[in-house]
């Protein structure tokens, strides 16, 4: 008798704590009510609008009903439609078909003002009711219609500390069972506290059964704080978003699908089909803890699959992709604040592990920009396989980061890592080659801890190639035409001039044992050598010509002196004789070989110049 007991106690207890009230909303019916207190429970009349429902629960609420079901009978498609503010609601709430086999309608195209589910913290202070419990919201068979303004919005004062047990701020919202159509913005997650560190565990969305079909970028609704970048599809700041919807034949030309900050994501299985995200990446992550577990993509066109940002904690596993094309990248500047990269994964300022991220066998994939951009992170990549999804492009490239690789076929790339600046440790044996380093300028490359040395790698060239062998097709150039030039040299180079790197099927010349220069320094230091010889002779030719011509001078001077003076002289009996300033004529003649024409011998050394030059 007394085990009987117990247990007619222990059910009474339960039906206690589970006792639902159900509130009936009809909009094609007569109102036949004064206000929200008279309508939609038991022998009233059904409540007209949502709006009526939702303040009849928040009244049943403060009255120890814990669990109120608002059931949506029919719904009037050119009245707008809104629940209203739903903050002051304590308990669960249920918004539902009164079916669990049909879904209800609810079109959103004449909703322009409200979101259809409001739970927003006001700013005044008193005006709210205490709620001790956690609050929860489920959305259950409805098919949302036609919404451009957002279906649920969440902006309340966020829990900062991240170890409080308080109840009084969270939220948890489910979309179970849910169709939405046609639809640009599905969720927003905005604090009033800007600028924390939030416990995003207390303000929770679940996406359970959830398909979005033909969904969009918004056009009319811009981001928080943003003037110039609309909302997309899901915006979380500061919450937590716990499972993913599916998503098929939608089109995001000007937002990402998912923007989280300052969160946390976990999707354990998710299925895209059919969409075009154009340059925009299928989630945008900023400062959140991200993990991704088995997502499965079919005919996208997507260039950006993650941008991960300042996110310190990102798992990524277990993906699949099948005719997957990536969109024609072209700089789109920035979204919110965040410049796009030409890669499938970005990863900027964060830690991330990425695991059989490309597991699929499936063909048809083409991604043809980077696979993985790193850029002041750490990043640790482990594959059991990576299926035909690369075109022959880069597998990575790394800018001041530190990646450990294991697990990776890389074969396949001309140059599978690029970047500069960074440590690449591989954890399985690899076959190094130029390749895998020249393509990195600075970097380090480790198997295991041991540092591996590179100093037999000459990037230009094999270690037994003739200096003249082709240049590596390493995007990033190098300063030098051939492996032997250095770097200093190149300053000097006219920018002018045909380098050897056009002219690929030019021939070192063979009987040149010391290290070669280029023809380019060759023929710039035979001209010089030609110049420098023309100016000396010319200067040469000049000191001579004037000798001579002095010279000649002086002589006709003094024969002219003696022609004109002789008489005088011979009559004023002179101790000067025409003998003693014959002689001197005569010696000076001697000194300057009159028996050769100088002017011809000059001409002769400059044609002789100038001939060598032609040659030349």
């Amino acid at each position: 008798m007394i085990e009987k007991l117990k247990y007619f106690y222990l059910l009474f207890f339960l039906l206690n704590i589970c006792v639902a009230t159900d509130i009936k909303v009809n909009y094609n019916v007569e109102r036949n009510y004064n206000s929200f207190e008279e309508c939609g429970v038991d022998n009233q009349p059904v409540c007209t609008s949502l709006e009526d429902a939702s303040n009849r629960a928040i009244l049943l609420s403060k009255t120890n009903t814990s669990n109120n079901i608002i059931i949506i009978s029919d719904i009037n498609g050119s009245t707008p439609v809104s629940l209203g503010n739903l903050y002051n609601y304590c308990g669960k709430l249920y918004i539902k078909s009164g079916s669990d086999t049909v879904y209800i309608n609810i079109d959103g195209w004449n909703s322009t003002q409200q979101p259809f589910l409001n739970i927003e913290e006001p700013d005044q202070p008193n005006s709210t009711y205490s709620c001790t419990s956690q609050r929860y919201f489920y959305l259950q068979y409805i098919n949302f219609i036609n919404w451009d303004q957002t279906i649920a919005k969440i902006n309340i004062n966020q829990e900062t500390n991240l170890t409080s047990t308080n109840n009084s701020k969270s939220f948890a919202l489910y979309f179970n069972r849910v169709n939405i159509y046609s639809s640009s913005s599905i969720l927003m997650v905005y604090p009033k506290n800007l600028g924390q560190i939030y416990n995003a565990r207390f303000t929770t969305v679940h996406f359970i059964s959830t398909l979005g079909y033909n969904l969009k970028s918004s056009s009319s609704l811009f981001a928080p704080g943003s003037v110039t970048d609309y909302v997309p599809p899901i915006y979380v700041v500061g919450g937590f978003i716990n499972r993913g919807m599916n998503i098929d034949n939608g089109t995001f030309l000007s937002t990402p699908f998912v923007f989280i900050q300052g969160g946390e994501i976990n999707i354990p299985t998710q299925t895209m089909s059919n969409n075009n995200f154009s340059v925009n990446p299928f989630i945008l992550s900023i400062s959140s803890l991200v993990t991704l577990k088995l997502l499965i993509f079919k005919n996208n066109q997507l260039s950006t699959f993650i941008y991960l940002y300042d996110c310190n904690g990102a798992t990524l596993f277990n993906f699949e992709y099948e005719n997957t094309t990536q969109t024609p990248f072209y700089h789109r500047n920035k979204y919110l604040g965040l410049e796009y990269e030409d890669s499938f994964a970005v990863i900027k300022k964060s830690h991330v592990e990425i695991k059989d991220c490309l597991q699929s066998t499936l063909s048809l994939n083409s991604i043809e920009n980077f696979l993985v951009f790193v850029e002041n992170s750490s990043l640790s990549f482990a594959f059991r396989e990576i299926s035909s999804l690369i075109s022959p492009n880069y597998f990575l490239k790394t800018e001041s980061s530190s990646v450990s690789l294991s697990g990776l076929d890389l074969s396949n790339s001309d140059t599978p890592i690029i970047g500069s600046n960074s440590s690449i440790f591989f954890l399985n044996p690899f076959t190094f080659t130029n390749e895998s380093f020249c393509g990195c300028q600075n970097c380090s490359y480790y198997l295991g801890e041991t540092i591996h040395d590179n100093t037999n790698y000459p990037c230009g060239s094999n270690p037994t190639d003739t200096p003249t062998d082709t240049p590596t097709d390493t995007p990033t150039d190098t300063p030098t035409d051939t492996p032997t030039d250095t770097p200093t040299d190149t300053p000097t180079e006219s920018p002018t001039t045909e380098t050897s790197t056009q002219k690929p099927t030019q021939t070192p010349v063979p009987t040149s044992t010391a290290t070669p220069n280029s023809p380019k320094s060759s023929r710039s230091r035979n001209i010089a050598i030609i110049t420098s010889v023309l100016g000396i002779a010319s200067i040469g030719s000049l000191i001579i010509f004037s000798f001579i011509y002095k010279r000649h001078k002086n002589n006709k001077y003094i024969s002219n002196s003696q022609l004109h003076n002789h008489d005088k002289i011979s009559s004023n009996d002179s101790v000067l004789n025409d003998g003693t300033c014959i002689a001197v004529a005569d010696e000076d003649e001697k000194a300057v070989s009159p028996t050769i024409d100088i002017s011809v011998v000059a001409y002769e050394q400059e044609y002789e110049d100038f001939a060598q030059l032609e040659r030349l």
